[in-house]
């Protein structure tokens, strides 16, 4: 239980980063994409940490599967043409990959 809840924070981070860096870039309010980027998160964040605390797959590999995941839940889920969900799906997690990489966790 206790890894379950150091994991919630993180999750929460990177709801909230990805969340704002969609806003930016979309222009608008959190209405139309708050709800895809959220539901892709909760699927494809603790699939990824699974999968790389495991040692199944590295971490590029496993940022990677999540971009191309939630490029094509964006482009499924929103009006946003596949090249834009694509870089949607690769602004959002280049940045919170890159937190990744400069918070201690």
């Amino acid at each position: 239980m206790t890894a379950f809840l150091d994991y919630l924070p993180l999750l929460g981070l990177t709801i909230v980063v990805e969340l704002g860096v969609a806003m930016l870039l979309l222009h608008s309010g959190p209405g139309k994409i708050a709800l895809p980027l959220i539901s892709l998160n909760l699927i494809s964040h603790p699939l990824a940490t699974y999968l790389v605390g495991e040692d199944i797959l590295d971490w590029g590999a496993a940022e990677m599967a999540v971009m191309v995941l939630e490029g094509v839940g964006y482009a499924w889920a929103t009006a946003l043409s596949w090249k834009r969900a694509a870089l949607l799906a690769l602004a959002c997690n280049g940045v919170t990959a890159t937190l990744s990489l400069i918070i201690p966790w």
